[in-house]
């Protein structure tokens, strides 16, 4: 998967693998807020660090693409 990365190639892999959670989570507070907007609901609380899921080999795939 990584055979010829220099040391900055994966550095920039790792970097990009870990985005995908943060922007998951991101994602779906987005959602979540414009969901409460449209139905004239209070908007909903943030999600916290615990709610962002661990880093996994789907996520460096993922980057990898």
């Amino acid at each position: 998967m990584t055979d010829g990365y220099a040391g900055s190639d994966l550095k920039n892999l790792c970097v990009a693998a870990a985005d995908f959670p943060i922007r998951e989570i991101l994602d779906k507070e987005k959602k979540e807020k414009a969901t409460a907007l449209a139905k004239n609901r209070p908007l909903p609380s943030l999600h916290s660090s615990a709610d962002v899921h661990p880093l996994s080999f789907d996520d460096f795939k993922k980057a990898h693409e």
